[in-house]
């Protein structure tokens, strides 16, 4: 993005009053299990965390700490002034020594990613210079245009590099392709994924390698999953890619987070709840209608329609009352249900042969 085509948007961007946070340390990192995550991830947690910023927001300030520091709190050197630049955010001079005598008098360790989060929290809080970049940052859209004005910003603001717009460009431009991509929060519930493969991976109108290919998902590029299901020894994803649905096998991409979506989860967010029991309802009176992907997920009793059942059944299981959802349909009117005739073409099992 180029600054001319972004300028007045920035000026749109209009500056929130400042939320108050707690600054201490992201003490919940410690208790967690698996891969010790990166220095990136840290800062990453820290921001959208304990200083509820967005995700677009963070990305502009992981942009700008990729650029100053890499990410090591121990980064250190003389600066064009001859003076001391240390840490995430290349400190140097009078704030140098603020981050000291901060993380001195808060019990905490200077030359730690801890410390120079803690000290960044409050610098943004508590000295005046600093706090327009938190109103600004605050205001962020979360989306990708909001990464790359928030890494502009930031640069200009904040970091104040000797290269001015042209480094604010290419650190909005970082964070807007590079770590938005990667931070984006999800679309819908599903899991997270990045194709792992030089030559891309081919997305399939379904789920095996019989099913013709509608294009090539090229390298390093993320994608949600929403379903999953295994054929010729491969591991299928449902994807949306380029607006264009279909299935790729994800043996040639790497699992980053997230969760496949539930029974009972209609609007695809990650949480079955009532806002889920009222998109049931709105569907069944014609209110609105729902996607193919929603109704799989709103038809929790399997019967091959959504009705006020699934409405009950998914209120049930909120409140504690079922703990699972039936695996056949449920006789309501006491008749007995008439099977379907053996030549009628819906029984047919509609999975890919595997030939």
């Amino acid at each position: 993005m180029k600054n001319g085509e972004m300028m007045g948007k920035r000026l749109l961007c209009a500056c929130a009053a400042p939320v108050i946070f707690l600054c201490g340390v992201f003490f919940a990192l410690a208790d967690q299990s698996g891969p010790t995550p990166s220095n990136e991830q840290i800062i990453f947690d820290y921001i959208t965390g304990t200083m509820k910023l967005n995700e677009a927001a963070a990305c502009g300030i992981l942009a700008n700490i990729q650029a100053e520091s890499n990410f090591n709190p121990n980064a250190g050197g003389p600066d064009t002034n001859g003076l001391t630049s240390y840490g995430i955010c290349q400190w140097n001079g009078s704030r140098f020594t603020a981050l000291q005598d901060y993380c001195t008098a808060n019990g905490l360790d200077y030359t730690t990613l801890d410390g120079q989060l803690a000290f960044l929290c409050n610098e943004l809080q508590t000295t005046e210079a600093w706090t327009g970049t938190l109103s600004y940052i605050q205001a962020a859209t979360n989306d990708k245009e909001g990464a790359y004005n928030a890494g502009y910003y930031w640069c200009l603001h904040f970091e104040r590099p000797a290269g001015g717009e042209t480094s604010a460009d290419k650190r909005g431009t970082a964070a807007a392709e590079t770590f938005w991509p990667k931070y984006a929060p999800m679309p819908v519930a599903g899991e997270k994924w990045q194709v792992n493969s030089s030559n891309g991976v081919n997305l399939r109108s379904g789920a095996g390698l019989s099913n013709p290919v509608l294009t090539v998902v090229p390298d390093k590029t993320f994608l949600y999953v929403t379903a999953k299901q295994a054929a010729d020894s491969y591991t299928w994803g449902k994807v949306v890619y380029n607006d264009v649905t279909g299935w790729v096998a994800l043996d040639f991409a790497t699992y980053v987070n997230g969760a496949l979506p539930t029974l009972g989860d209609v609007n695809l967010d990650g949480s079955v709840d009532t806002i889920d029991v009222r998109l049931v309802l709105q569907a069944v009176v014609d209110k609105i209608k729902l996607t193919d992907d929603q109704s799989v997920f709103a038809d929790v009793n399997r019967d091959g329609s959504v009705d006020t059942i699934d409405a009950r059944l998914i209120l049930q299981k909120i409140v504690g009352k079922i703990t699972d959802f039936p695996e056949k349909p449920t006789d309501t009117t006491g008749t007995t249900e008439t099977t379907t005739a053996a030549n009628d073409t819906t029984t047919t099992e509609v999975t890919t042969s595997p030939t």
